[in-house]
């Protein structure tokens, strides 16, 4: 998925939300970015999904996903990878469900 369908895809999921809300998500989306970015944080946890791996931030995922969490808590690896198969839409489904839960 480029940068474009991207923001094609944030600005429908954006008006379909009320002014207030939009407003407020637009607030703490902005602080955690800034947030995150400004920690200089290294990913902790590895998702592979059908042969594409992404490196991400484990406490947004478990935070947010009961399911992620419960195969990241239980992952065996030291380095917390966790291969995770038939997702639908595949790896690009799951990038765009990862910045969904990271972002909102």
């Amino acid at each position: 998925m480029d940068v474009e369908q991207e923001q094609a895809a944030m600005v429908t999921t954006l008006d379909m939300m009320p002014a207030k809300k939009e407003e407020l998500m637009s607030n703490a989306m902005k602080r955690t970015t800034e947030w995150i970015f400004s920690q200089k944080i290294s990913s902790d946890v590895t998702i592979h999904v059908q042969g594409v791996s992404f490196s991400l931030h484990k406490f947004p995922l478990v935070s947010k996903c009961g399911y992620l969490k419960k195969l990241i808590l239980n992952s065996k690896e030291a380095d917390h990878a966790v291969k995770i198969n038939n997702v639908p839409g595949g790896p690009e489904g799951f990038e765009l469900a990862a910045k969904f839960q990271i972002w909102w």
